[in-house]
């Protein structure tokens, strides 16, 4: 069984009067991307409660069900409005949206990898089961992960991002942009699709909080092999050597486990361990293979540019997160017209005013004020 014959029937769900709900359903005239999937985990499903379980009414005004709800309608708009621009002649997607609970993870983890559903089942912190539920998901299936409370400003377009620098770095991409410098922009070529995303930070660690991917992805399997090891803390047997000595050098002689982790997030870390170890031959071998069940053949074989860029480039595009206070965003005077969350909030929360950016573009809140205790608390502001 290939990980797309095992999609699911908790893909399909009401919320009002809308169901959402879908099929991959790509024309073999286009490349391969990444499905038009909408994938959220929480404990319950904030759009779709459950009675018998004792969840919560649904209730959209409620901080996160009425971000979920944002997103969903802003992503269904502009893949509309795409297609219709495309000049489609039939319709394409309809954009499925996924909401996980702790029973649809378990289902995922088991498929994905067995060896985590104790530890699934088991652990008590909520971000570390998202993360896992998280990697189980995009590899059986593929899609757009969102956390519940990342704010979408404006849905991102794989197709106005240029391939990634060689070293993705946050303040070189502002000053690039900011700046005007010479900026070695690479453009995509129609065969470099784009099969990962993910956000990095500014200290080089990945922001997972939205992580996009093709089904199968080798990034998704070896991120999941690498929470085993992370839990087992026998990182040391499985990860190559040239990453091993990277991540000593990192860490201060010592590789990160679930005994002492030195503040390192499970998913963010095994994710960004996972992206450094997986080759550009296997990147290649994934995109081939792709493109052969896809039925695609590029018209542009011949004329391909990108030949001596590696793989690991050319199929991965990356959004960058920064404070909108951060003295380098206001040197360069980016993003004023990008309102501020929270002014009657606590100021210290200033995580609430970090932004995801690709370019000039900024596409997301990292974070939404919520009701609930977390990274971005509605808590008024104090003396």
């Amino acid at each position: 069984e290939s990980p797309e014959d095992s999609i699911t029937d908790s893909a399909v769900f009401a919320v009002g009067n809308e169901t959402y709900s879908g099929t991959l359903q790509n024309r073999t005239s286009d490349p391969p991307r990444i499905p038009r999937r909408l994938i959220f985990t929480h404990n319950y499903n904030l759009l779709n409660p459950s009675k018998t379980d004792g969840d919560p009414p649904f209730n959209a005004k409620d901080p996160l069900t009425a971000n979920i709800l944002h997103t969903i309608e802003t992503y269904q708009k502009f893949w509309n409005v795409s297609d219709a621009k495309a000049k489609m002649t039939e319709k394409e997607e309809t954009a499925e949206v996924v909401f996980l609970t702790d029973a649809d993870c378990i289902k995922a983890v088991h498929k994905a990898e067995p060896r985590l559903v104790k530890i699934f089942s088991h652990e008590m912190n909520g971000r570390f089961k998202a993360d896992i539920c998280r990697a189980a998901y995009l590899y059986l299936h593929g899609g757009y992960f969102f956390d519940t409370d990342v704010g979408v400003i404006k849905p991102v377009n794989f197709d106005a991002l240029d391939i990634p620098a060689e070293v993705p770095n946050v303040v070189g991409e502002l000053r690039l942009k900011g700046e005007k410098l010479n900026n070695p922009r690479i453009i995509p070529e129609e065969d470099d699709i784009v099969t990962f995303s993910t956000v990095y930070d500014k200290q080089g660690q990945f922001h997972q909080a939205f992580t996009a991917a093709m089904p199968g992805h080798p990034v998704m399997k070896r991120s999941l092999e690498y929470m085993v090891a992370f839990y087992e803390e026998n990182f040391g047997q499985v990860l190559p050597q040239r990453i091993i000595q990277d991540l000593l050098k990192a860490h201060d002689n010592f590789i990160p486990s679930i005994t002492n982790s030195e503040g390192m997030a499970l998913g963010s870390y095994t994710l960004y361990v996972a992206l450094r170890a997986t080759s550009h031959e296997e990147w290649e071998e994934y995109v081939r293979g792709l493109m052969k069940d896809h039925g695609y053949t590029s018209a542009h074989e011949s004329k391909k540019s990108h030949g001596d860029i590696v793989a690991k480039r050319r199929y991965a595009r990356y959004l960058y997160e920064i404070s909108l206070d951060d003295e380098e965003v206001t040197r360069l005077g980016l993003w004023a017209d990008v309102p501020r969350q929270g002014s009657g909030f606590v100021r210290k929360r200033s995580i609430c005013n970090n932004v995801c950016f690709a370019g000039r573009q900024v596409y997301f809140y990292s974070r939404v004020p919520d009701s609930r205790p977390g990274p971005c608390p509605i808590e008024p502001e104090f003396v």
